[in-house]
């Protein structure tokens, strides 16, 4: 025995703990090892063969004394230097094989020297120098799991020498195979024996005493025999250097998993993708109201038309209540407004003799559900019979704009205007006026859809000039001056039904509209005598604050839907980890980095998870058309979805860049820290006979 052995054992103690108490698997071991030859572990099951040899592997840690590799203590070696004493120094031969079964001969046999850093194109080379001392020519290319129980055994020797190792340990490597095996194995490891250290644990004491230079026998975790059968000279052992290159090894087993995992992925990409389409429509929803109330002003026309009264609040007597007076305000009263809004026009409402709601009749069809609203100027109305209507009329007559335009509706209106005499025989005087007016259709245009409803716009500058031109005959006669529509609906009283309590205020510079609405709000909240009425800003604000408080409840989906997305990529991750687990321990003994194994179950998922990304993001054009025509069909609302895929906050492309960031950070910490936390896992059980 060589004076500087390259493995020793000193008062090595394994115990582990149990419900009686600790029970000592090994106790006070002292073995030293030279760099070669074929050392056996005999002894009955449970007398602590495969626990030396797991702590030789460092995959158990003994709970006393040290293991000496070239006088270096083991349980010194840093995460590195381990990994590379599982990887080169270390070869490892189990019973049941431990290879990766759905992977090539070719691809099991190159692996540690991947691991190492070895070029892939070196290390084929030199496996099949391997797989032809072998004799495995055939093999190279088949699926592990279809080989024979020696043809699998031999191409675990092979892996196990692709490093040259020093050391190769064998925990029953003839335990599952046939005798014409047993012997074809052991006379390889004998072979091997003669340039490096060979340990093997073995119930077969025919091949042991066939094979073996030096047989050690445990007996309840102690040495009582160690008996050397023939001489071990020293000798000089020189590894071959390895040409490393970077060659990512990982790829090999992110498309096995992928490709196993077919099922798995595919509902884990179909919940990502959901997922993400979700968040993406909210935040789509959030933009769309934006761009929706905007719309809600611009495409109006009724917008920059509003009424504007005086309300007074007079006592009920013998009653706590009081009930709301709406009277015409005079025009010294709202002189205020146009230092407000420069653009401004105040005139009186003409309401009595052109109402909001008259009656219309368009071919012979009696009209009794049409708006008929007041605007200041349009440039398609030339004269008073001529109209606009809105997309709303075209859907109530279900006709097409090309039908329409040019075409004729009837304005049909009755009013009896009235003063009050002194005589008490005819104490009224009235004029009754028949309004039959034909209007001609201009021009069709398309507004916000939300609450709306059909509407027919005429000029009202031009009819005033209508209006005035109404003569009331019988009112005129008697009071001896001639009097108009115009005038009768001026001099009325500011509380009478004529004057319809309030006057009409148009907005000619769009860009005084939002003075408009923002001076409404002031005197509301102010309960100030003077009130600004405008249906079009009534149905804005109610949009949008349905819309922002239906947002405000999304927000929650949002985050709902990011914890979702990425626990389903954690658990998943951590499901394929799982099923995985006896691979990780191989690759570990095999001398894999931790880091490398979880990038494993890391890339496969980030490949998951940016294929979603990418199908949500060309997918979103598509729900989002889908969704918008839904919505528009049912209840009227144009773009309510709008993802601003290319520009967001101003800034061209930030939502899918921000989304990529943060799905794929929150994911790699779901994916992470549960590996990490499961990664304790016992290598010496996951590498169990099964």
């Amino acid at each position: 025995m060589e004076k500087k052995p390259i493995l020793f054992l000193e008062n090595i103690d394994k115990a582990f703990k149990t419900s009686d108490g600790d029970f000592y698997a090994l106790k006070n071991i002292n073995l030293s090892f030279p760099n070669k030859g074929l050392h056996c572990l005999v002894g009955k099951s449970g007398s602590g063969k495969s626990t030396l040899l797991n702590l030789l592997l460092q995959i158990e840690k003994p709970t006393k004394g040290e293991i000496f590799y070239k006088n270096k203590k083991i349980s010194k070696f840093k995460k590195k230097d381990l990994n590379n004493y599982r990887n080169c120094v270390i070869g490892t031969i189990f019973q049941h094989y431990n290879l990766f079964e759905d992977l090539s001969v070719i691809d099991n046999i190159i692996l540690p020297s991947l691991i190492l850093g070895e070029n892939r194109k070196d290390c084929i080379k030199r496996a099949n120098d391997y797989i032809k001392q072998f004799n495995l020519e055939y093999l190279s290319k088949r699926i592990v799991k279809n080989l024979s129980g020696g043809e699998k055994q031999r191409v675990a020797i092979i892996r196990s020498i692709m490093n040259n190792p020093d050391i190769l340990l064998c925990d029953e490597p003839t335990g599952a195979l046939d005798d014409t095996n047993s012997v074809l194995i052991m006379k390889i490891l004998k072979e091997l024996s003669n340039d490096r250290l060979v340990i093997v644990v073995s119930h077969n004491l025919d091949l042991v005493e066939q094979f073996s230079d030096r047989i050690i026998t445990l007996h309840d975790g102690k040495t009582i025999l160690d008996q050397y059968r023939n001489e071990i000279k020293e000798s000089n052992f020189k590894k071959q250097k390895i040409n490393k290159r970077k060659f990512n090894w990982t790829k090999i087993f992110i498309r096995k998993h992928l490709k196993q995992n077919f099922v798995k992925n595919f509902l884990t990409y179909f919940s990502t993708l959901f997922g993400l389409l979700a968040i993406m429509c909210s935040i789509g929803f959030n933009n769309g109201i934006e761009e929706t109330s905007r719309n809600a002003i611009q495409n109006n026309l009724a917008i920059s038309t509003a009424t504007v009264s005086k309300k007074q609040y007079i006592d009920i007597p013998n009653s706590p209540l009081q009930y709301e007076k709406s009277t015409r305000p005079h025009n010294d009263e709202l002189q205020f407004l146009y230092n407000i809004i420069p653009s401004l026009v105040i005139e009186p409402n003409l309401s009595y003799f052109v109402p909001t709601n008259p009656t219309f009749s368009y071919r012979d069809e009696i009209l009794n559900t049409i708006s008929f609203i007041p605007i200041y100027n349009h440039h398609l109305i030339n004269s008073y019979n001529e109209i606009v209507v809105n997309n709303k009329f075209l859907e109530l007559l279900n006709l097409d704009k090309e039908e329409i335009i040019d075409d004729y509706l009837y304005l049909i209106h009755k009013v009896s205007p009235t003063i009050k005499t002194d005589d008490i025989v005819n104490p009224f005087i009235k004029d009754n006026i028949e309004i039959k007016e034909q209007l001609i259709i201009k021009e069709v245009v398309d507004e916000f859809s939300f609450l709306n409803n059909p509407k027919i716009y005429y000029s009202y500058p031009l009819f005033l000039e209508f209006v005035s031109n109404i003569k009331l005959e019988n009112i005129s006669n008697y009071l001896g001056y001639e009097m108009d529509g115009l005038s009768y609906v001026i001099s009325s009283n500011d509380d009478s039904m004529m004057s319809s309590y309030s006057s009409l205020l148009f907005v000619k510079d769009k860009q005084d509209i939002n003075r408009l609405f923002s001076l409404k709000d002031e005197l509301d909240n102010e309960k100030a005598d003077i009130r600004i009425e405008s249906d079009p800003y009534l149905i804005q604000k109610t949009y949008v604050n349905f819309m922002t408080s239906f947002a405000s409840s999304l927000q929650i989906f949002i985050i709902i839907s990011f914890v979702g997305v990425c626990f389903i990529i954690g658990i998943t991750s951590l499901s394929s980890f799982i099923l995985y687990k006896k691979e990780s321990a191989i690759l570990t003994i095999l001398g894999s980095s931790n880091s490398k194994i979880l990038s494993i179950f890391l890339d496969e998922s980030l490949f998951v998870i940016l294929m979603s990304i990418c199908s949500s993001l060309v997918l979103s054009f598509f729900v989002e058309k889908l969704i918008n025509n839904i919505v528009y069909k049912y209840a009227q609302i144009e773009n309510l979805i709008s993802i601003p895929i290319y520009s967001y906050l101003g800034y061209p492309y930030l939502l899918p860049i921000a989304l990529t960031i943060i799905i794929i950070s929150i994911s790699i910490i779901f994916i992470i820290v549960p590996l990490l936390i499961y990664k304790n896992i016992s290598l010496s059980s996951e590498l169990k006979d099964e």
